[in-house]
């Protein structure tokens, strides 16, 4: 089964309406402080950049561990992608 798993592709294993992805939060450039979140069962096909950006400001809120990042506005993404392989080492 393991055998099985990896000849699939990445993009056919997990369906679009449900992807994992992950957003660097930045709280400042000039002292480098960032944080990853990782917000899974994405829908890629309706999800506009908008809805992401609100979606990433609530679970900054509401999700433990983020105090020190609740009083930053979140306002700008960037996204890096690296298809079919594992995440970007950027």
């Amino acid at each position: 089964m393991a055998s099985e798993s990896s000849s699939i592709t990445t993009n056919l294993a997990r369906p679009k309406t449900s992807a994992t992805l992950t957003v660097r939060i930045i709280k400042s450039f000039e002292f480098r402080t960032e944080k990853s979140l990782v917000l899974h069962g994405i829908n890629l096909e309706t999800t506009t950049v908008g809805q992401l950006k609100d979606i990433a400001r609530q679970a900054v809120q509401t999700q433990p561990g983020w105090k020190p990042y609740r009083n930053v506005t979140l306002d700008t993404l960037k996204l890096y992608t690296r298809a079919h392989g594992a995440k970007a080492s950027e």
